[in-house]
């Protein structure tokens, strides 16, 4: 019994450790990061012409948002700026299929801050990022604001290399110069996972 008392106690110094160690980064470290995955259709708000009012559609699919759960994937690049702070920007691709079969894509470019409290061998990021989205559907397209939060996890089994899991919230703003009957906005769920190279 002392025995795996000994064990678990020097597998939590280890793990207590590893999370409040030192910092890895430092002013000027880089981290480039590719993702792929799902984007889920959460919510989408949009202005009723026929009242006026804003309705809101929750879910995916037919009985949601009519949008169908869609793939997603970016490039990411960051610098620190201190220890802890890391600032850059990502590129992205996303695709959906809607109810009525048609395509509808996405193109967010945002400017990104990342914290990074845990870090080393384990680390849990936690971004927020603002930018452009270019939407195209059903032949139609627009260049709309767009905002982002998530929070990952990611391991490096070397020193350089390493792989991890993120999720969060995007949302997308709709709107149309000229037109207030058409505005909207559309929030996404991703669920990720990356690869990232570090120096």
């Amino acid at each position: 019994m002392k025995k795996k008392a000994l064990i678990i106690a020097l597998v939590l110094f280890t793990f207590i450790g590893t999370i409040f160690g030192a910092d890895y980064y430092e002013t000027g470290s880089q981290i480039f990061m590719i993702s792929a995955g799902l984007d889920l259709p959460f919510t989408n708000t949009y202005k009723d012409t026929a009242t006026g009012e804003f309705k809101t559609l929750v879910g995916f699919g037919e009985s949601g948002t009519h949008i169908n759960i869609g793939g997603f994937g970016s490039i990411d690049y960051e610098v620190f700026t201190n220890s802890k702070i890391a600032i850059g920007g990502e590129i992205g691709y996303q695709f959906n299929y809607c109810t009525d079969e048609v395509l509808f894509t996405q193109v967010p470019m945002c400017f990104k801050v990342s914290y990074v409290p845990v870090q080393g061998k384990f680390e849990i990021p936690i971004s927020l990022g603002v930018g452009l989205s270019y939407m195209s559907y059903n032949e139609k397209s627009i260049m709309s604001p767009m905002a982002m939060a998530t929070i990952g996890f990611r391991f490096f089994p070397t020193e350089n290399w390493g792989f991890g899991l993120k999720s969060g919230i995007k949302a997308t703003f709709e709107l149309y110069a000229g037109n207030s009957d058409r505005i909207g906005i559309g929030t996404f769920i991703p669920v990720h996972i990356f690869a990232s190279y570090r120096h």
